[in-house]
């Protein structure tokens, strides 16, 4: 499969664009070829102010082919030379602007490209020339794509290749060299690389809401008990938070809890300062209720905080609570909920006004019930809506290709959703390799322009027990342990374990730590790490002794 910039269509997908068509069919070259798609030059002397080439197809060594694509109904009239693109005369021929395109193309490379083959070619994905047709005069057979040859692109393109070489008998460059024409191009375009053109329209994307996840907002409507599996990446959190804000618009008070400390901070800063929506953890929810009632509680229990004192003492202090003096709210909403224990949901529900109008929702993923805790809802069956999610959102199809590896799961990914690259998975010796093979990594990806607060790296050791604590550089980027928040627009590589970053997503995840035997026996674990991945994961297990 070539590699394609960018790596996804740019613009809505749509099988009558014929742009769309011929980005989808150029990804199936073989891997050696790299395509650009819509690659603009301004400034080239003796050219047009902005000359833009609709695919440059670049065979790695001895062909470049500028593929000028027209959709439509395509005709060429010989007596006159004039081109008509359903019935229409096109102006310039789109013969004349691919050859005017290439020469500035030529132009702006300059001697990079003096070994190789540079050329145009005319695309019509859309109508398929007569095999009874006559050559033309101004454009060989050779060099023209039609809707038969879409079907067999490979074919079509070593034909074109064939031709260039052929006629202009360049002998190509070494790798080295078509890797400098390629950053150029790239560079030249606004791109970096591959890696860091994909993670900055993942940075800068919002998150398309599916039809699916649009049904599910109107079933929340009109269900006063719902619960919500959904799959990694299927966007439980941003339904939960938009479920939220619509309920608030009506003038409800509304309680929206999550288990994990960042991302309900990250989702508290989304909702802004001024909201009505009162925006916590089950923890912090707790402490400020009991606070209300038992103001010296919280200090006279100072140094009992252990599992047990969160999972079993604090719900039961809330429990403890007089009911009629109780801050109450409209509607609920839990996110995480896999995260919360049975009873935590009875002692939830009693902060809820119960009345035609009110709303109790909660979104979780059994798959990512890392601490045991999910049993299922309290609430029985009678009156309780029930939905599954199953449209991955946010991961690359690669990474969520690996997710259903590593637990099987109806999970699919969403159409617009871009391959991506393999997982790579890393196998080391032990901590030393593993933090070198770390630091390598990490300045590929800094050098590949990926944005230093998009790169986490995910630990499963203690941070102060593992060689990551003498980690504090690399480059010229500090290395820092993630604090109360997840800041994407730090300078620092990042790093975190997954009870802190539950919930949270990065462009690139590195995941250390790990053996084969711990990815045996905590899938759960393994599956809720990669799923934080959007773009990029790489995962460095330790051979077992």
């Amino acid at each position: 499969m070539a590699t394609i910039y960018p790596e996804t269509y740019p613009k809505d997908p749509d099988p009558d664009d014929p742009e769309f068509v011929v980005f989808d069919v150029l990804r199936e070259l073989p891997e050696h070829f790299s395509v650009i798609y819509s690659k603009k030059l301004k400034g080239v002397e003796n050219a047009k102010e902005e000359t833009e080439i609709d695919f440059l197809i670049f065979d790695g060594e001895k062909n470049l082919i500028n593929l000028e694509v027209k959709g439509g109904v395509i005709e060429y009239n010989g007596a006159t030379s004039k081109w008509f693109q359903n019935g229409k005369e096109l102006s310039p021929s789109p013969d004349r602007q691919a050859s005017a395109a290439t020469h500035a193309l030529i132009k702006f490379l300059g001697k990079d490209v003096e070994n190789i083959n540079v050329n145009w070619a005319l695309g019509f994905p859309n109508c398929v020339r007569p095999g009874s047709a006559s050559p033309i005069a101004e454009v060989p057979d050779a060099l023209i794509v039609d809707e038969q040859d879409f079907t067999d692109i490979g074919a079509a393109i070593q034909r074109i290749c064939d031709y260039n070489e052929k006629h202009f008998g360049k002998a190509g460059v070494k790798r080295h060299f078509a890797g400098a024409i390629l950053e150029r191009l790239l560079r030249s375009a606004g791109f970096v690389t591959k890696v860091g053109v994909r993670i900055a329209r993942d940075r800068d994307q919002i998150l398309k809401v599916t039809e699916q996840q649009l049904e599910v907002l109107e079933d929340l409507e009109v269900n006063p008990r719902m619960a919500v599996m959904g799959y990694a990446g299927t966007g439980k959190t941003v339904l939960a938070q938009e479920f939220a804000k619509r309920l608030a618009d009506r003038g409800q008070k509304v309680l929206l809890l999550f288990y994990n400390r960042m991302i309900a901070n990250a989702v508290r800063y989304g909702l802004g300062r001024e909201t009505p929506i009162t925006c916590a953890t089950f923890h912090s929810f707790a402490k400020d209720q009991i606070g209300k009632f038992d103001a010296t509680w919280w200090e006279s229990n100072r140094g009992k905080k252990d599992a047990s004192f969160w999972d079993e003492v604090v719900p039961l202090k809330l429990l403890d609570l007089p009911q009629e003096k109780l801050e109450t709210f409209d509607s609920i909403i839990v996110d995480e909920g896999q995260d919360f224990k049975e009873d935590w949901f009875e002692n939830i529900n009693r902060f809820l006004n119960e009345g035609p109008d009110s709303h109790f929702a909660v979104f979780f993923d059994e798959n990512q019930d890392i601490f045991g805790r999910w049993n299922d809802l309290p609430w029985g069956g009678d009156g309780v809506a029930r939905k599954v999610l199953r449209k991955n959102c946010r991961n690359t199809k690669e990474i969520i290709k690996y997710l259903n590896q590593v637990l099987p799961s109806e999970m699919v990914p969403f159409e617009r959703s871009p391959l991506g690259q393999p997982v790579a998975i890393h196998e080391v010796s032990g901590a030393r390799e593993e933090k070198a093979k770390i630091a390598e990594d990490v300045k590929v990806l800094l050098k590949e322009g990926v944005p230093p607060g998009e790169i986490v790296i995910l630990t499963n050791t203690p941070y102060r027990e593992s060689e990551l604590v003498t980690l504090d550089q690399i480059g010229t980027n500090p290395v820092e342990w993630m604090g109360r928040s997840y800041r994407r627009d730090s300078r620092a590589i990042q790093i975190s374990n997954i009870s802190n970053f539950k919930g949270l997503e990065a462009s690139a995840v590195l995941l250390v730590g790990c053996t084969a035997a711990d990815v045996k026996a905590n899938p759960e674990i393994l599956y809720t790490q990669a799923s934080r991945a959007k773009s990029l994961l790489k995962i460095y297990l330790t051979q077992c002794k």
